[in-house]
């Protein structure tokens, strides 16, 4: 969407072979330094990218058929923080080499990540620890996870946001949800201010 003049381009892409179009589910995209969109297909366990100059796109079979990428994030080395809800994985891809840099496990077993963002006051990235009522931060340069329980059951976290004063804000998504055991009946937001 153009913001100035309201147009709209609509780019088709290719998608996984066998699958109706409305079960494809392409779910996220960020745009690296060269103006390339990056995107995952959550359904079709592939990552993906298009030229919005030129309209050429691909989508490239690098995960495991469970998967299951969802909401990725890119830092400043346009590497991807990819969350794989499926396997408890992150998966960072190097855009420019075109290849799988890193296989970040979580450091909870049988944890799964929704959502990475990065932070850009701090360059660190968080990622959403649904099955643990958790939020991760790592560290891009070492990779070391640092863990922040949240306070009530049943954070089904998607996202997050932060506010430049060292704080970190989420929501508990979807309360009361079939994702989760929750014993709430109201929605809730969360203010989280790490202390090492």
């Amino acid at each position: 969407t153009n913001p100035k003049t309201g147009k709209i381009t609509v780019f088709p892409v290719q998608h996984r072979e066998g699958m109706p179009e409305e079960a494809v589910h392409l779910y996220a995209a960020v745009a690296d330094s060269n103006g390339l969109l990056w995107f995952t297909e959550t359904h079709g366990n592939r990552l993906g990218w298009l030229d919005p100059q030129t309209g050429k796109s691909e989508l490239l079979d690098i995960f495991e058929p469970w998967a299951g990428p969802k909401r990725l994030a890119i830092d400043e080395e346009d590497r991807l923080w990819i969350p794989q809800l499926g396997s408890g994985e992150i998966t960072l891809y190097d855009t420019h080499q075109k290849k799988i840099a890193k296989q970040l496990p979580l450091p909870i077993p049988g944890d799964y990540v929704y959502c990475i963002r990065r932070d850009r006051f701090t360059g660190n990235l968080w990622a959403t620890g649904c099955g643990s009522d958790s939020l991760y931060r790592i560290d891009p340069k070492t990779y070391k996870f640092t863990v922040f329980r949240l306070p009530r059951a049943g954070a089904y976290t998607r996202t997050m946001v932060f506010d430049g004063k060292g704080n970190v804000w989420t929501n508990y998504a979807s309360i009361p949800n079939k994702h989760t055991i929750t014993p709430y009946k109201s929605g809730v937001i969360v203010r989280l201010t790490p202390k090492e």
